[in-house]
């Protein structure tokens, strides 16, 4: 594998006039992590956007199925009803998510103002979707 030119060799290899600059330093740095920045809150979005859909596909086939219940034995009926009741939940905190971001007042009803209250708020959202994820695997086996 050959060398990598040293920094005067490649300082030779600069067109006649073109010296690097505190301000192309300055530009190029913020835009390349600006871009990576947006790419990832875009990949947030659309993962959040994905989940809410699911959930709410979920919730609507609770209401489609729900008059069935009864054939379904005493335990396995609550553990459904649970599941369902925790979609519904999750779903309700993704929507609060959403409308927060455009909400000064939502955000500070919530505590999604302060860096510890979105923080807890999202460790409570991550402990449901936890306990529904766990009760649905239970439901399936």
């Amino acid at each position: 594998m050959p060398a990598l030119p040293s920094g005067r060799a490649l300082a030779k290899m600069r067109p006649a006039g073109v010296e690097p600059t505190a301000f192309g330093s300055g530009v190029g740095a913020p835009l390349a992590i600006g871009g990576g920045f947006l790419a990832t809150a875009y990949e947030r979005h659309q993962e959040r956007k994905s989940v809410r859909a699911y959930c709410k596909g979920l919730r609507r086939s609770f209401q489609k199925y729900c008059g069935k219940l009864g054939l379904l034995s005493s335990e396995i009926a609550a553990k459904t009803v649970r599941f369902y009741y925790s979609i519904s939940s999750v779903v309700e905190d993704l929507d609060l998510l959403q409308d927060a971001g455009g909400s000064l007042g939502l955000q500070e009803r919530y505590g999604l103002n302060t860096p510890a209250g979105n923080l807890a708020f999202h460790e409570r959202m991550l402990q449901l979707s936890r306990e529904t994820f766990d009760l649905g695997t239970e439901l399936i086996q």
